[in-house]
């Protein structure tokens, strides 16, 4: 399991090189849609699509997230080559602002409506398209 987590932690860095990265920026938000996000994000999400911007939305059904109340999360990279590696982590919200204590480590919450979270991966400026697993 320690050897997968490292070869999934070194493929993201590799990757994260070698795409652009953006900055991290502020993204205020007010303290009602504070409260609410924080709601909203509490369960799993399962990632169902990619997007770059410019380019459509391509299927990607390669991580779960799961937010628990108290900052406790975990993400699961599901895909073949990861064999299922699993990671618990801290995060904590600035704004939209998801930061994790983890390989992937800041998000932008463009959307949390509706059963879909999307999340703007600032290290592979990319967007994660997720839908509600559970609560």
């Amino acid at each position: 399991m320690k050897a997968q987590l490292f070869v999934l932690i070194f493929l993201n860095t590799f990757v994260s090189a070698c795409i652009k990265n953006t900055p991290v920026t502020p993204s205020p938000i007010t303290a009602d849609q504070s409260a609410e996000l924080e709601q909203a994000l509490f369960g799993t999400w399962e990632m169902v699509a990619s997007q770059r911007e410019g380019s459509e939305p391509s299927p990607d059904q390669s991580l779960l997230f799961t937010f628990g109340r108290g900052g406790a999360a975990n993400y699961e990279v599901t895909g073949v080559i990861a064999g299922g590696v699993r990671a618990n982590y801290r995060y904590w919200l600035e704004g939209r602002n998801v930061f994790m204590d983890g390989p992937i480590a800041a998000f932008r919450v463009d959307e949390w409506k509706s059963g879909t979270l999307k999340l703007f991966n600032y290290s592979q400026t990319v967007t994660y398209i997720c839908k509600r697993r559970s609560r």
